[in-house]
């Protein structure tokens, strides 16, 4: 970073990337946090409602942000088919406000996006300058998401896209859905039966090799379009296998292979979504945690 003490706004605070940022960007050299949440909180995470263009207007005139990190997002994939407007308020709309708020002061926004902007009819691993096709109304509105930033010429900007983000975290009443890893660890301890996907493929990422990216991504101010995944392709029925067997206990009786359809999900999933991270290791020196290690660290 910088030798000044370099204004770094972050939203979505509270939410599992986001919270994985904000611990660690105190101990960033020459950096000085602002944390935004939609609620806030006492510990000096404020609230930035990003419904408010007004709102969003004030934080930007009274911090004046060097860098903005956008992980806040509505990542409910069904929810977004059934309340299409607040998929794109939310995904879409608040992204042309901030970009309106980077605009007078050339703030360098790193904006999270995500492997659904494909159709995963492709058979190696997608790039950067791939198509996108996306074919569920997420997908679509974090695509538009994208364009936003790549149409405008104000300031520099980086997308950085993930696939399924993992590590420690439980169900809570602001964040309730689970992540593979901790789905799978819960049906392992309490011996629950559970089904799992077979025909979706991505490469899963530690949420810790997400943050780390994040922070090489502003501290180089790499600019346009940037993959991040893990080392290697797994359905969810591959990473539950995978988690028991490092566990020793096998995935007999716990872990059922299921196909998408027998979900009668909302939205259509992607079948295989695997995203090359080769910029990320040329450009930016990224090596994936092998799953092993992530584990060791998981449970340890």
């Amino acid at each position: 970073m910088s030798g000044f003490s370099e204004r770094v706004l972050l939203t979505g605070s509270l939410g599992f990337l986001g919270s994985s940022i904000a611990e660690r960007l105190p101990h960033v050299s020459g950096v000085r946090p602002i944390l935004t949440a939609r609620r806030g909180q006492g510990d000096g995470v404020l609230p930035m409602n990003l419904h408010s263009s007004s709102e969003i207007h004030r934080i930007f005139r009274e911090f004046k942000p060097h860098v903005l990190i956008h992980t806040a997002a509505f990542t409910d994939v069904d929810g977004a088919e059934s309340d299409k407007k607040r998929s794109w308020v939310e995904n879409v709309e608040a992204v042309r406000i901030l970009i309106e708020a980077c605009s007078p002061i050339q703030t360098f926004f790193l904006h999270l996006s995500t492997d659904f902007v494909f159709d995963g009819l492709g058979n190696k691993p997608y790039g950067e300058k791939d198509p996108t096709h996306p074919i569920n109304y997420y997908g679509y509105c974090k695509r538009k998401s994208e364009e936003l930033l790549q149409q405008q010429r104000r300031f520099s900007y980086a997308v950085l896209r993930s696939c399924h983000i993992y590590g420690k975290r439980e169900g809570s009443v602001l964040s309730p859905r689970w992540n593979i890893f901790s789905l799978s660890l819960k049906h392992l301890r309490e011996k629950t039966i559970c089904g799992l996907v077979t025909d979706t493929k991505n490469n899963p990422v530690w949420v810790e090799d997400v943050t780390t990216l994040c922070l090489r991504v502003i501290e180089r101010r790499l600019h346009g379009i940037i993959h991040v995944g893990g080392e290697r392709a797994l359905s969810p029925y591959d990473f539950g296998r995978s988690l028991a067997n490092y566990m020793g206990q096998g995935s007999e009786g716990i872990f059922y292979p299921i196909s998408q359809k027998t979900l009668n999900r909302q939205a259509l999933r992607p079948s295989q979504t695997e995203l090359s991270v080769l910029r990320a290791k040329d450009e930016l020196n990224y090596q994936p945690t092998p799953l092993e290690k992530v584990f060791s660290s998981l449970l340890a």
